[in-house]
């Protein structure tokens, strides 16, 4: 009785243990240019900001993030 008890608690709770929620935001983008041309292996800047109520609201995030594009733009 106590190896399914122990069994069953461990199976619980690694189960909750996987449902927890990661604490960052994944996220991939393709860069193209105002014409619509993919930006291939280019240096490039994004500012990201995060608006409270709408979208002309007041900034509460903002950060800028650079990186480079790789073939896929």
């Amino acid at each position: 009785m106590k190896k399914i008890l122990l069994t069953a608690g461990l199976l619980l709770s690694s189960i909750w243990i996987s449902a927890q929620a990661p604490e960052k935001m994944s996220y991939q983008a393709v860069m193209r240019n105002s014409g619509g041309q993919l930006l291939v292996n280019q240096s490039v800047a994004v500012r990201v900001s995060v608006l409270q109520g709408s979208a002309s609201g007041t900034v509460v995030y903002s950060e800028r993030l650079t990186g480079s594009t790789n073939a896929n733009g």
